[in-house]
């Protein structure tokens, strides 16, 4: 005779935020700098999930770390992405250093996370980088992502 657990999986909602939808990289970026990501002084992961309107479902917290990195897990992405039934999705970290320019860990992150969500059906939007004095890198206006917006 086995054990089988039953389990349940849910989303805790922590906070209700009005936002319009997003059109423009730079409503996006407005967002995450409301949500104070330019001011952490450690780096931070956040997620936006998007219903097929574009409209933000859910945002995220995905992973913090210190002064100059943050692992950023396609797993810890995607099960986040999944659980909030996004059909796309905005990654977005800081750089407390105030420079908003990709490393290449960040282009090469960004790739691999692109390739998960490939694989997924649940692409990634954009990759934006915000510095601490609220100016942002956007990886699609640089054109290392190409998709619809």
């Amino acid at each position: 005779m086995y054990n089988i657990e039953f389990m349940k999986c849910k989303l805790v909602k922590e906070k209700d935020c009005s936002y319009e939808c997003i059109r423009t990289v730079s409503d996006a970026a407005s967002i995450l700098i409301d949500l104070g990501l330019h001011e952490a002084s450690e780096e931070y992961v956040y997620l936006l999930c998007l219903n097929c309107k574009g409209m933000i479902t859910a945002v995220h917290e995905v992973a913090h770390g210190v002064l100059s990195e943050c692992p950023m897990s396609s797993r810890a992405i995607y099960t986040r992405a999944l659980l909030s039934n996004a059909a796309s999705i905005i990654i977005a970290h800081n750089h407390p250093s105030g420079d908003p320019s990709p490393s290449q860990e960040d282009i090469d992150t960004t790739k691999r996370i692109q390739k998960a969500g490939s694989l997924l059906e649940i692409p990634v939007v954009d990759h934006l980088i915000i510095a601490s004095d609220s100016s942002y890198y956007s990886f699609k206006e640089n054109e290392l992502i190409q998709s619809s917006f």
